[in-house]
């Protein structure tokens, strides 16, 4: 083998390595900290303003009954999977900032409106039914910024696992500092209004403080002469096209056909009915354990969610130490800690230690993989439908709370009480492990490290090469 034949990757090779370990520029700090804030502020807006609906609008004044606020919360689930399932190609037609925008613009517009309408059951709703639906593709939105701004640094999947607790972190303020709002400004009206004019601020923030462009200039000046830069823009954007004359028809057999992707998309459908359990812990906590106050119930429930992100955290730092060898044992070990947890929460008469250790227990177990397994799968897996991919899977999830758990839940309370359901939650979560346990078996056998969904001509090929 010649010295050329020989340099030549090598040189590849270690300047791919220096660009991987490059420390982050200014404008991606900036760019990961607005889009932390923007989903950071999704969550707690929706926290704040169903808490100002139910507290201000239906027990406060009186403008909605309890049949009204549960009508309005199920369309607004409907409005949320519908923009799961339809909002994440709408991302990829649009870009990722694009979507956020646009989220942040319906949101916040719809917030405000609902202190100006006739506050009656059909405006509210209509408006949260926009609210929701906009909510939805916020996510894909999210991962289709992120995977463009940071694909390429080693730290790519412990960033994208630490944005995630951007969703748990938001939903806690929002019920925590919408209670103090709503007591502060003293109308839901004005608790609302303040909600979303905040919002549309926050999008403000976005449009400035997330500049794609400029960051993907940094980078290249970083790591390459202008003229080849502008020659492997020519080359990328011919690739592009190409791969954008691939129909969504054959894009959807190739995804049906993958196993990888079945396994990741019905184990993390599995999995969400226990990761949402927060919804209905604190009915389950007043029914199933005896002796707990009002205040203890509060405490327990709130923390059941945070829990998540020190135990995602944890696993973003981790991540990068993983190999092949040992990534299935801490992840799987953890899932099976939450199955066994839900399992022993179904016995009768648990202290109230126990059952905070093992709710605890079962939200630190699940969080890590939940967050990390699916998302840094499908930035490989979905190439140009990373938005797409990212909301049908969060719609598996939503569709199985809405329909099959909302359906069986009262049946199996009926039939075997609060311990029935526990261990429904924790077959769900267990046969979810076994699913999860296969992805890893098979990526081991057969790692992915580009998108099925690539251009396999030759000519293509070459061309990647060469860029």
């Amino acid at each position: 083998m010649t010295t050329e034949s020989k340099g030549e990757p090598m040189e590849k090779k270690e300047q791919l390595s220096i660009a991987s370990k490059k420390p982050f520029t200014s404008e991606q700090k900036k760019a990961w900290a607005t889009m932390y804030l923007s989903y950071f502020a999704s969550m707690a807006s929706r926290s704040a303003v169903s808490l100002a609906l139910s507290l201000g609008a239906v027990k406060a004044d009186g403008i909605l009954s309890d049949n009204d606020l549960s009508y309005l919360l199920s369309r607004g689930s409907l409005a949320y999977t519908i923009g799961k399932i339809f909002g994440g190609s709408v991302a990829d037609m649009l870009g990722g900032k694009n979507m956020l925008l646009i989220c942040h613009l319906a949101m916040g517009v719809a917030y405000t409106c609902k202190a100006f309408v006739k506050p009656n059951v059909t405006n509210l709703t209509l408006l949260w039914f926009v609210a929701r639906l906009l909510h939805a593709p916020q996510w894909p939105g999210m991962m289709i910024c992120h995977k463009e701004n940071f694909s390429y640094h080693d730290s790519f999947k412990s960033l994208q696992a630490s944005i995630s607790t951007s969703s748990r972190l938001g939903a806690f303020f929002g019920s925590a500092f919408g209670g103090v709002l709503l007591a502060r400004v003293g109308s839901w009206r004005g608790s609302v209004t303040t909600v979303g004019i905040a919002y549309l601020i926050i999008g403000c923030l976005v449009y400035i403080g997330l500049d794609e462009e400029k960051i993907r200039v940094n980078v290249n000046k970083d790591n390459m002469s202008k003229s080849i830069v502008k020659s492997n823009k020519t080359k990328v954007a011919s690739l592009s096209n190409k791969k954008n004359k691939k129909s969504s028809t054959q894009a959807l057999v190739k995804a049906v056909s993958d196993p990888k992707l079945l396994l990741i998309f019905i184990a993390n459908t599995l999995v969400i009915p226990a990761f949402d359990m927060t919804a209905i812990l604190p009915t389950l906590l007043s029914e199933h354990v005896n002796g707990l106050s009002t205040e203890l119930i509060g405490t327990i429930a709130s923390l059941f969610p945070l829990i998540s992100v020190p135990s995602v955290l944890f696993g973003a730092w981790l991540e990068p130490k993983l190999n092949d060898a040992n990534r299935y044992l801490f992840y799987c070990s953890l899932q099976l800690i939450s199955t066994i947890s839900l399992y022993m929460l179904s016995a009768r008469n648990l202290s109230t230690r126990a059952v905070a250790t093992l709710l605890m227990a079962t939200m630190a177990g699940i969080g890590p993989m939940m967050y990390i397994i699916p998302s840094s799968f499908l930035s490989k897996f979905s190439g140009p439908y990373i938005g797409t991919f990212t909301g049908l899977i969060d719609a598996g999830g939503n569709l199985v709370m809405t329909g099959v758990y909302g359906t069986l839940l009262p049946y199996l309370k009926q039939r075997g009480g609060w311990p029935l359901v526990l261990k429904a939650y924790a077959a769900s979560t267990g046969i979810s492990l076994a699913l999860f346990f296969s992805y890893f078996m098979l990526e081991a056998k057969n790692p992915t490290l580009k998108s099925p969904f690539d251009d396999n001509d030759e000519e293509v090929e070459r061309d990647k090469k060469n860029v």
